[in-house]
């Protein structure tokens, strides 16, 4: 890891081994974000290379410079991300949005006792 001062990392986040976290800008991985092994996050400019609340970043993956990636997204194993990702997007291995998992999660909010715990997590 490279100059550590700049990197922010929010509680019960999950780094697997062999992450790679490099440059001289600042990084921010927050609350409750999965980062698979052998991911590479960069951040050399001046914007924020930053990981979302709960987001999954899979093996392999480049996450490049002063990306923004959304809550809740899910980033396929060696994709290559090099611009901002919405919140609850899915990433395939080109960088591109292919769904959403709010529509995944749909088919479990037909619970009303797991829709009121998903809307106060969204709310947050």
């Amino acid at each position: 890891m490279e100059n550590p001062e700049k990197v922010t990392i929010e509680n019960n986040a999950f780094i697997h081994h062999f992450v790679v976290i490099q440059g001289s800008g600042e990084v921010l991985i927050e609350e409750g974000c999965q980062i698979g092994p052998w991911v590479k996050i960069s951040s050399w400019k001046s914007r924020t290379t930053r990981i979302g609340r709960y987001a999954y970043i899979s093996a392999g993956a480049t996450i490049e410079d002063g990306v923004s990636i959304g809550k809740g997204a899910i980033i396929e194993a060696n994709a290559i991300v090099n611009k901002d990702i919405p919140d609850f997007a899915i990433v395939n291995e080109s960088g591109e949005v292919i769904g959403s998992t709010k529509s995944l999660d749909a088919l479990e909010l037909l619970d009303p006792q797991l829709k009121t715990w998903y809307e106060e997590w969204q709310a947050g």
